[in-house]
């Protein structure tokens, strides 16, 4: 193949050969894609198409992992920490320290900056470690429910091997070919009230969690409403 560009690197003509015969093709700017002996004509370059395709899979690929990464808390009010909300970082790490305590007592608070102002919850290390236990440890779809640390699992055995996998492939084939399965695909939701009525029916949990969770309960719904905004938290205290 025959390649003539100007100095701005733009394509101005291109010659393929097949069987014998040069057929001389002209490549102008108006023409959105040009396909060129595996090819495309893209921004005034000649790209080839199966690096095109590796760079549209490995976008799908981080959408997907982004996906499984979103955390939704469903309460009265709805709070949803994404894979790159600033102050996920720091619910993780509070939810970590907050496992590891024991004293059933205290209490941490997490705020986080959302579209319809600051919104916060309070929880006992109790029922934080009770509520978010599956944020840690997930079980894989095995003979035998093989537990794994969640984000490690997902970001590094799911997402580094097939990143990898997309790099090396070198054929469109092989590329089609690659998979991912990531655990909670549509990310991790959790339903507070679902979560506390398991805490209230289970014989393990304190009776001192359990009167914190009925004293949350709303009179009229009866609904446990863990998120809310700083101005009720505070009225809370």
């Amino acid at each position: 193949m025959f390649i003539l560009i100007n100095s701005s690197n733009i394509v101005i003509r291109a010659k393929a050969t097949s069987f014998g015969l040069a057929d001389e093709i002209e490549i102008s700017t108006d023409l959105d894609i040009t396909e060129v002996l595996g090819y495309k004509y893209e921004n005034g370059q000649l790209v080839h198409t199966l690096e095109t395709a590796k760079r549209e899979k490995i976008k799908a690929l981080k959408l997907a992992v982004n996906t499984a990464n979103k955390i939704t808390l469903q309460n009265g009010k709805t709070l949803i920490i994404e894979h790159d909300t600033p102050e996920r970082d720091e619910f993780l790490e509070l939810i970590e320290k907050v496992s590891n305590l024991s004293s059933t007592t205290g209490a941490f608070i997490y705020k986080q900056t959302t579209d319809a102002g600051t919104l916060a919850l309070r929880i006992l290390p109790e029922i934080a470690t009770y509520i978010f236990k599956d944020l840690f440890v997930a079980s894989l779809n095995n003979p035998h429910q093989t537990e794994v640390p969640y984000w490690i699992h997902n970001s590094i055995t799911v997402y580094e091997f097939a990143l990898e996998n997309i790099n090396n492939a070198t054929t469109q084939t092989e590329l089609d070919a690659i998979t991912w399965n990531f655990l909670n695909p549509a990310g991790i939701v959790i339903d507070v009230n679902a979560k506390a009525d398991e805490m209230l029916a289970d014989p393990t949990v304190s009776d001192f969690a359990k009167a914190a969770i009925n004293a949350a309960k709303d009179l009229i719904t009866g609904e446990i409403h863990l998120v809310k905004t700083l101005q009720e938290i505070a009225a809370d205290s």
